[in-house]
């Protein structure tokens, strides 16, 4: 019998985000599809990690990774997200907080487990259960538009089935930016006590919350105090260094013991000068965030209104680096189709929103832009959107 891929292999599409950014050079558009912010990082961090390397930092660590960076993250736990954490047993940092939530997935559930989750929702999150062999239970949106509170306990339970083992929860969220109000965040764990569900909170975003709205951490809130809960987070966003691949998770002393074992196995460890270069950073590098902070909050505005004045729905998000926006009524195209043309015609590239959506008819009306990029960058695609008919 000839090898063959295995059948829940072979029938996943490959992510839009490279098809995008590939197309985007070939036509030398602007890529506001892929998400990474186009900053270089603070020097402070590139000088610390240089000398880290020639200092010898460059060797396995631990699977949890390097005992000083770890001190640094608690530091780091207490000063801003209000989470008391031992560096030593209940966080362990992993190959990007896509690693976290890989490692996390893979160690706590079981093949053919739910995991409740929202949409729109980042993309990877169900090609990940997909290929984990995790059941998909996820809450519909109502309206994209709408302010409403998007956590209530009848929309959980409508979604919750015989198999549902956890709940995900992002804020702020990729792809639109939406932040959770903190008594959402307590309707979630409250549901997850009364179900028995491990609770996964991804604030990778957690820097990035503008004008009017608050970051709140899930594990910091007295309604968490007794549920087993596992807080991703990573530095890439922060500091720029997306391929840097620096994440953790926080949880107590027994998950984190077995998700270090799992790392270990399947990625010995992360990265170490990366690690050892980051406490600097850690320590000295917040007013590096408050500017980038600051800019971002400022983009998302222009970007915003240049959307709504070329015909596109939208309204500035609450957090994050994107903005989910309604394609223009009457438009000929929708989904891939539409992201396609756009690029041709005016050289700005998105993200097709029917990947962000369980129903893909009902996703492919959105198209997902990233405003995490300079102020050259936004004011050259805002002067492109200018092209297209109101």
């Amino acid at each position: 019998m000839a090898f063959s891929i295995p059948a829940h292999i072979a029938s996943l599409q490959h992510p839009l985000n490279p098809v995008m950014t590939a197309r985007c050079r070939e036509v030398g558009g602007i890529n506001l599809g892929q998400g990474f912010a186009d900053f270089p990082p603070p020097e402070v961090l590139i000088e610390a990690t240089a000398k880290a390397m020639r200092d010898g930092a460059n060797q396995y660590t631990a699977p949890e990774g390097d005992l000083g960076f770890r001190q640094a993250l608690a530091a780091k736990l207490a000063r801003k997200n209000n989470l008391t954490a031992d560096p030593a047993t209940e966080i362990a940092v992993t190959v990007g907080a896509s690693g976290a939530l890989g490692m996390t997935l893979m160690t706590l559930l079981s093949r053919g487990d739910g995991v409740l989750f929202f949409e729109p929702f980042w993309d990877y999150y169900r090609t990940l259960l997909d290929i984990l062999g995790l059941e998909a239970n996820i809450v519909d949106l109502i309206d994209l538009q709408d302010d409403a509170p998007r956590i209530s306990e009848e929309r959980l339970a409508a979604a919750l089935t015989p198999a549902t083992r956890a709940i995900l929860l992002s804020s702020p969220s990729n792809p639109d930016g939406h932040v959770l109000a903190e008594s959402e965040i307590v309707t979630a764990l409250d549901f997850a006590r009364k179900h028995g569900l491990l609770v996964i909170s991804d604030e990778v975003y957690e820097d990035f919350v503008y004008s009017g709205h608050r970051h709140v951490s899930a594990a910091s809130l007295p309604a968490a105090s007794d549920l087993p809960i596992v807080t991703i987070m990573s530095l890439s966003k922060a500091y720029s260094i997306t391929g840097w691949r620096v994440g953790y998770c926080v949880a107590n002393r027994e998950i984190v013991d077995r998700i270090k074992l799992v790392n270990g196995v399947v990625n010995a460890c992360a990265p170490l000068p990366f690690q050892v270069g980051a406490i600097a950073a850690l320590q000295e590098a917040e007013s590096y965030i408050q500017d980038i902070r600051t800019r971002l909050e400022a983009s998302r505005l222009v970007l915003c209104n240049a959307l709504c004045s070329a015909g596109f729905e939208a309204r500035p998000p609450m957090g994050g680096f994107f903005q989910l926006a309604g394609i223009p009524k009457g438009a000929p195209l929708r989904g891939l189709a539409f992201a396609l043309d756009l690029l041709d015609r005016i050289g700005v590239a998105g993200i097709p929103g029917e990947v962000y959506f369980q129903n893909g008819a009902k996703g492919a009306g959105f198209i997902r832009f990233c405003f995490a990029k300079n102020e050259t960058t936004i004011e050259e695609a805002v002067q492109r959107l200018r092209l297209l008919p109101c």
